[in-house]
């Protein structure tokens, strides 16, 4: 926490580029589509999303999953969010979420302010392990009201 986040330019749902340069957003890196606690968690936060928009956060969601399968999942959860596919674990490796061995992500949540700085950062341990929704959503509004320093 306290680093900045890293840019990023990756191919989206449907094969256009997204570029992230700083927040606030809300970027959660999930394993894959093949992951049940994932796409669980991926409706959870498409629940909320008018919540976090509301706020100002932008929700970004990241794998290394190709574009094909980003666009498939995308569409069977109907997600309104960016899908990001980062097949070369650039993103990933770059933010330290790397489930070292497996080539996927490891899942995380990373909240940057709009100053491009990292507020909040949970990296898991395990596929079960993950922040409480209520959590997430609380800490990335704080930070987008510009209370980065106390928010957690």
């Amino acid at each position: 926490m306290g680093d900045p986040a890293p840019s990023f330019a990756l191919p989206a749902v449907g094969g256009s580029e997204f570029a992230f340069e700083r927040g606030p957003a809300l970027l959660v890196f999930f394993r894959g589509h093949w992951c049940a606690i994932c796409r669980k968690q991926l409706r959870s936060l498409q629940a909320d999303l008018e919540t976090l928009r509301a706020a100002g956060v932008a929700l970004i969601a990241i794998s290394s999953d190709g574009v094909a399968e980003s666009t498939q999942l995308a569409k069977k959860l109907e997600l309104e969010f960016p899908v990001l596919s980062d097949t070369q674990l650039s993103v990933i490796r770059g933010y330290r979420v790397e489930d070292l061995g497996n080539e996927i992500a490891a899942p995380s949540t990373v909240v940057v302010d709009e100053a491009g700085i990292i507020r909040w950062i949970h990296v898991g341990d395990s596929a079960m392990d993950r922040p409480r929704l209520e959590q997430v959503i609380e800490v990335a509004t704080c930070v987008a009201s510009g209370g980065s320093r106390d928010c957690s």
